[in-house]
């Protein structure tokens, strides 16, 4: 839901997080939800309007995740990537836990995407109380990612 938010409505949502999701147009029915999820978009999926633009996105995504394929975020910041051919890529070196971290920013400083990619994570909420259901309580903190994205939009 955040990947079509931020989709349709970059004039109201300044940015929006996706955490083990499929991108905004990556299935139209069931069937083809199911496939999306495997990592077979049956259209292009995330599409990135460079006129009317996207919401700042930030995506959370484990390479052992079996419900939903890790190349389903690979292509929703592939697409952030694409849109905005004044950015640079900016990779995280002093990633925590085995976290890739990489950070689209803008000449001017703002940072317009940015894609974690947990290796040790299947499908649960990385970081979180271990009481909870779906999380992962020794993975790094997405919420707290979230939160600093969000409100400032800094590496």
């Amino acid at each position: 839901m955040a990947a079509i938010l931020g989709s349709a409505y970059a004039d109201v949502f300044d940015a929006v997080g996706v955490h083990s999701g499929l991108a905004a147009g990556s299935a139209q029915d069931i069937p083809s939800a199911f496939a999306a999820m495997k990592g077979k978009a049956s259209s292009g999926g995330f599409a990135v309007d460079p006129k009317s633009g996207h919401a700042r996105t930030m995506i959370v995504h484990g390479e052992k995740d079996r419900t939903v394929a890790a190349a389903n975020g690979a292509s929703m910041f592939e697409a952030l990537v694409r849109a905005y051919p004044e950015a640079v890529l900016k990779a995280d070196t002093a990633s925590e836990r085995g976290l890739a971290r990489v950070c689209l920013e803008l000449p001017d400083g703002s940072i317009v995407g940015e894609n974690w990619v947990v290796p040790a994570l299947a499908h649960a909420w990385s970081g979180g109380d271990g009481a909870g259901s779906f999380t992962a309580p020794g993975m790094p903190d997405a919420s707290e990612g979230f939160v600093r994205f969000f409100l400032d939009g800094k590496a």
